[in-house]
């Protein structure tokens, strides 16, 4: 994703466009028609939003000519897209005899905190006190 978004960044300005503008255009050229709903409804109007409030129409587009000192200061821009598959799931949950409750589903935690929600969640339906 990094250098995808490095290359972005590097093409806007070897054609002399804005990097937020070049995401725009890609976008309006995305894929299938639901994602492309989404993308259409949503992701310009995050990036537009995100650029007004950050000030990137006061920021000097040039590359290497923002400097504080002699520090180079960089701006610059990326978007990403987390695609979340929603299949039919399932949970286990085992409650034995000491009362110990033990839930578990198939799941990934990348380090969002699926695994720790998901368990105060169980916690909290079933009443019992929770630890990971």
């Amino acid at each position: 994703m990094y250098a995808l978004e490095c290359a972005m960044d590097e093409l806007a300005a070897k054609v002399g466009i804005d990097p937020l503008e070049l995401r725009l255009k890609k976008l309006r050229r995305a894929g299938p028609e639901r994602r492309q709903a989404v993308l259409e409804q949503g992701t310009p109007r995050l990036l537009r939003q995100g650029a007004e409030r950050f000030g990137w129409a006061r920021r000097n587009p040039q590359p290497r000519s923002m400097r504080e000192g002699d520090t180079l200061v960089g701006w610059g821009m990326a978007s990403g897209a987390w695609e979340a598959s929603q299949l039919p799931a399932a949970a286990k949950a085992v409650l034995t005899a000491d009362g110990k409750l033990t839930v578990s589903s198939a799941t990934a935690d990348i380090g969002t905190g699926t695994y720790t929600i998901m368990t105060q969640v169980a916690a909290e339906l079933l009443g019992c006190r929770w630890t990971t």
